[in-house]
């Protein structure tokens, strides 16, 4: 059993608890390993970042009914779930079929039967009395009109289910023979020809194999021989039940060619101890929690212990854990990519500097190249890990410390995984994650400010004072709480939008100060343990001649490591834009509403058509756009805060979380603006007719009536005016309070729009 442990563990990857912790359900202990209950066939998906969860009903052991989930459409190929009851022709003939098609071999292990997953449409579910520990079955990797009939295991399809099951395959995913043309047989023979395919070609394995890398002499059915991969394994043994935890985690990696796409597949084959279970697929929950990465594994270590990591790829042990450990939100959820550059650009400030206190040169050098590449991006794929990892970012420190002291060390002629560049001792020389995150967060965020936020801001400035100019001599009628007020000009209505994002830019810029002030060099808590005097200094002018902003060393590294008033201050700034933008953006839509039955004073550029049953319809579809990027940086706000909020005794632990949030804002707005800017406030156009009839259809111009004949009076002429629908000066004659030469002296909008001399 230790052997058998060691060697799944191996091939399964996993860890001590994972093994201590992964249980099925309660009704798989709760007696032997029963052949009376149903079997359960599992499940195949394609993408990690697409998992498919399946559920199951549970057959009645004595009919021959199939129930069958297909798989969603956009796969390559169309595998499925069915459970059968064990006894039933379904079965006996599954028993003899591939259940979806794969291109690597595997090797899953079972208990009380067998597994067997092949790419050859022949291969065989056999028996378990079969089987031997550790016996791979070899069958025929060929098409099934190339094998010897005389030794191909045929397969009897008697079962209309069955039938029906197979139907709902793709013609290329499965290949069958017809009932008709497979003989009909017993028990008896189906073991002779069990028997026969073992004595025409086998193949040993002392343990299980996932994707061998090396091709292996077999010996096929028509006694001739050829290298191969083994395609079809089976295990077998009595396993005790805390073994069987291993099947929730079972796996299949294969490899991507020009037929199929990157895939991963999980295969499993169980027998329910009790009679009626109603969680039969209970042991597929811990399915989707494993990930593809390669079909070949080199073995690296931490301080847990050996663990495997694929073989192309940079990362190491401690990354390889977290995505065990951290497997939460998939693809999408990934560290931002400013964040691993910034520490690409970190990495390489630091080898620098530690050259300069005694790291090897050589080494030195080689983590400086290595790190180039990770802040050029070239790298990317070599950091996996997820933002819902440690509050600290250790795992996303280790990540960068193991991509760049492997890669170093193949710069320097070495193998990856051997250490000659340690990740710890060289290219985390003199740091801890609990500064090295916190300066990156700082490194990433100034500079999306600078190359994606302040530029744009300060492009749609210019456009909306562009504008604001072109409206200068355009009078129109002024609303407050949403209705009629006093005349401005639409320059004037723009003027303010203009001023709101220039004090925005301020804002931003306002924040700097404090976030080009950087935590290296406060170590774990602040104290600079591990570090020389200086190191801080010279690392943070590093980063600066790197970058080309202004980074200095923190002030205080206790405040750096423990808090991130910094980051909190920055996205306030980036919320209070958000507001003014939302403010903006919501003006200009309903000042375009219409075109007949709205507002319509201003006409909007018309990008696309706006509806799919309305022809001719056309929306304002760029300031809904960054209407909702406005509420979403609202949104990462809160969070922020919240975070910000949670730094607890010396170290905040909400790091990744409020850097994202941040990063998230930051590309958000810097896009918004740019889009709004081209695609609306650039094209936008005055409705002048339409501006000048609302003007002067408005009742608010009775106001400029008040300094000559008062308050009262001039309320009265808008409300005669307004209940027998007349126009001002109408109302005013009628009411006697102005001659017409008067009326017409006074109630002039352009001299409406400022103070009088």
């Amino acid at each position: 059993m230790d052997n058998l442990l060691h060697d799944m563990n191996h091939t399964l990857v996993l860890t001590e608890s994972e093994r201590e912790v992964l249980t099925l359900p309660a009704d798989l202990h709760s007696g032997g390993h029963s052949n009376s209950n149903h079997v359960l066939y599992a499940r195949s998906y394609i993408s990690p970042s697409i998992p498919f969860t399946a559920t199951s009903t549970t057959c009645n052991s004595t009919t021959d009914v199939a129930s069958v989930i297909p798989f969603p459409s956009y796969l390559p190929h169309t595998p499925m779930i069915a459970t059968y009851p064990p006894n039933s022709p379904s079965v006996q003939a599954l028993n003899r079929l591939p259940f979806a098609p794969i291109t690597s071999p595997v090797m899953p292990p079972s208990y009380s039967t067998s597994t067997i997953v092949s790419t050859n449409p022949t291969a065989a579910l056999l028996p378990s009395s079969q089987h031997s520990k550790g016996k791979a079955i070899l069958i025929s990797d060929d098409e099934p009109e190339n094998v010897n009939p005389n030794k191909q295991f045929k397969t009897q399809i008697d079962s209309e289910s069955l039938r029906n099951v197979l139907k709902r395959c793709r013609s290329n995913a499965i290949h069958i023979q017809s009932a008709s043309s497979a003989p009909t047989g017993t028990q008896g023979d189906d073991d002779n020809a069990i028997n026969s395919i073992l004595d025409g070609g086998t193949h040993f394995h002392k343990s299980p194999i996932i994707g061998a890398s090396s091709p292996h002499q077999s010996k096929l059915p028509n006694n001739k021989s050829k290298p191969r991969d083994p395609f079809s394994i089976s295990f077998s043994s009595d396993l005790s039940l805390s073994t069987l935890s291993f099947i929730g985690r079972l796996f299949l990696l294969l490899r991507s060619d020009r037929h199929s796409s990157l895939a991963m597949a999980m295969f499993t084959i169980s027998r329910r101890l009790s009679t009626g279970s109603t969680t039969a697929v209970g042991v597929l929950r811990f399915a989707t929690s494993s990930r593809f990465y390669s079909t070949a594994f080199r073995e690296e270590r931490d301080t847990f212990g050996p663990i495997l990591v694929p073989s192309d790829k940079l990362w190491g042990a401690q990354t390889q854990r977290s995505l065990q450990n951290f497997d939460i939100g998939g693809e999408r959820e990934r560290m931002p990519e400013p964040i691993v550059r910034a520490f690409g650009t970190l990495k390489k400030c630091a080898a620098k500097v530690n050259m300069e206190y005694g790291l090897d040169p050589s080494i030195g050098k080689a983590i400086m190249q290595a790190a180039q590449e990770v802040a050029e991006g070239k790298l990317n794929d070599h950091f996996p890990l997820v933002v819902w990892q440690t509050g600290s970012g250790t795992q996303s420190n280790m990540n960068a410390n193991e991509v760049i002291a492997n890669r170093a060390a193949e710069i320097l002629g070495h193998k990856r995984g051997g250490k000659f560049v340690h990740p710890n001792d060289h290219v985390n020389r003199s740091q801890s994650s609990n500064d090295t995150f916190p300066t990156v967060m700082h490194i990433a965020a100034a500079m999306e400010i600078h190359s994606r936020v302040l530029p744009n801001l300060k492009t749609l400035h210019s456009s909306l004072h562009s504008k604001s100019v072109e409206f200068k001599d355009i009078c129109k009628i002024g609303r407050t709480h949403t209705q009629d007020a006093t005349p401005l000009t639409l320059g004037q209505e723009f003027s303010g939008y203009t001023t709101q994002v220039k004090y925005g830019i301020d804002r931003v810029l306002c924040t700097l100060p404090r976030m080009y002030q950087l935590a290296q060099g406060g170590t774990a808590v602040g104290t600079g343990l591990n570090t020389k005097k200086g190191f801080d200094v010279k690392i943070a002018a590093a980063v600066a001649a790197e970058t080309g902003l202004p980074f200095v060393t923190a002030e205080n590294k206790f405040e750096a490591l423990a808090a991130h008033d910094a980051f909190v201050e920055a996205s306030g700034a980036l919320n209070t834009i958000a507001t003014s933008l939302m403010k903006i953006a919501n003006d200009i839509r309903l000042l375009g509403s219409g075109p007949r039955c709205g507002l319509g004073e201003l006409i909007l550029p018309e990008n696309e058509p706006g509806s799919s049953i309305m022809p001719g319809k056309v929306n304002p579809t760029q300031c809904e756009a960054i209407t909702m990027v406005c509420a979403q940086i609202m949104g990462n706000h809160v969070a922020i805060t919240v975070g910000g909020s949670n730094g607890h005794f010396e170290l905040n632990v909400y790091k990744p979380m409020i850097a994202t949030g941040l990063l998230h804002s930051l590309r958000l707005l810097g896009d918004a603006s740019a889009s709004f800017e081209k695609n609306c406030i650039r094209g936008i156009q005055a409705n002048k007719e339409r501006i000048a009839k609302l003007l002067h259809e408005s009742l608010m111009l009775v106001t400029s009536l008040n300094p000559k004949i008062g308050y009262d009076n001039a309320a009265a002429v808008a409300k005669t005016a307004h209940k027998e629908g007349t126009t001002l000066k109408e109302a005013a004659l009628k009411l006697g309070v102005l001659s017409i030469e008067e009326f017409d002296n006074l109630v002039v909008p352009e001299k409406m729009i400022g103070p009088s001399d």
